[in-house]
């Protein structure tokens, strides 16, 4: 095992380690909090995406059954004309709902 060195180190050698690992300390910690912000962002952003998802989801079957009651009321092809919707995508929505 070496033996540790007994020589003295000049004040200002002294100083300026500390003085460096001071900084090295301080980037450390700073590179944690970002990386910890950065995280807590992306889990915010991953949990509005499925919120938006799901509203997305709930919206879209909600405006197939009013299409289907269209449909239901008037026939695929008087509905298609008065909403716009294209005609092969009601009957599609038509038969899925079957």
């Amino acid at each position: 095992m070496p033996r540790p060195s007994r020589r003295n180190i000049p004040a200002d050698q002294l100083t300026q380690a500390r003085a460096h690992q001071a900084a090295l300390l301080d980037a450390l910690a700073q590179r944690t909090l970002y990386a910890s912000r950065l995280a807590l962002a992306e889990e915010k952003r991953d949990k509005t995406l499925a919120e938006l998802e799901a509203a997305i989801i709930g919206a879209r079957h909600d405006l197939t059954v009013a299409e289907l009651r269209l449909v239901d009321l008037l026939g695929v092809e008087a509905a298609a004309e008065m909403t716009g919707t294209p005609l092969a995508d009601l009957r599609r929505a038509v038969k899925e709902a079957q």
